[in-house]
């Protein structure tokens, strides 16, 4: 049984919160989604932030330091409901292949990455750009392709020529600013064709025939 693993924001426990500072962050993290809905984050102000948390604009800095936490703490609850999905193993039916595992598993990642594309591309902004390969949410996500990817290999129905190395082109083609792009070019459902076509190549699937 798949065990839960923690998603700290900055790779360490959380210290305990004083009542004040977690009412606090539960407001300015609603009024970030609330103003989210409209318009992309890189259009939005800390003034305008904190007017919309009813906070003052330091307690915002004094609480996660800079946009880029702020980001990451957006992502975290997005990232926890991908980890409950996977944990539940998608409420797959026990019959189900290792290839659909990992089929319905990469469409989640896909679905993850461009939902919250734009936060990704502003968080990883304040970044050193390898840093983000670290980050306890990342690592966790790359683990778990490996995994299913292996499993299916193990199966038959794949054949890639090197597990790790096939994960990191299917996280490499995951990064924010590309897929804002392609969303531009081709919309999100024509893109997520092309990309499960191209990763079925990468996979070197095996489509079965009963005997």
């Amino acid at each position: 049984m798949e065990r839960r693993i923690s998603l700290p924001i900055q790779g360490r426990q959380a210290p305990v919160e004083r009542a004040d500072a977690a009412r606090n962050r539960r407001r300015i993290l609603a009024a970030a989604r609330k103003l989210l809905a409209k318009r992309p984050i890189d259009s939005i102000g800390m003034d305008e932030l904190a007017r919309a948390a009813g906070v003052g604009k330091g307690t915002i800095f004094r609480r996660f330091g800079d946009r880029s936490a702020l980001c990451m703490a957006l992502l975290d609850e997005n990232e926890r409901e991908l980890q409950e999905s996977v944990l539940a193993d998608f409420h797959l039916p026990k019959g189900a292949s290792a290839y659909q595992r990992l089929t319905v598993f990469l469409d989640a990642l896909f679905a993850f990455h461009i939902d919250n594309a734009r936060v990704l591309v502003e968080a990883e902004t304040y970044r050193h750009p390898e840093e983000r390969f670290a980050q306890p949410p990342y690592v966790w996500r790359r683990r778990e392709l490996v995994r299913r990817i292996q499993r299916a290999k193990d199966a038959g129905d794949i054949s890639p020529g090197d597990t790790a190395v096939t994960s990191e082109l299917i996280m490499a083609g995951l990064g924010a600013p590309l897929l804002l792009w392609q969303v531009k070019r081709f919309g999100r459902n024509a893109l997520h064709q092309r990309v499960m076509g191209i990763w079925q190549h990468l996979l070197q699937y095996r489509e079965r025939t009963d005997e």
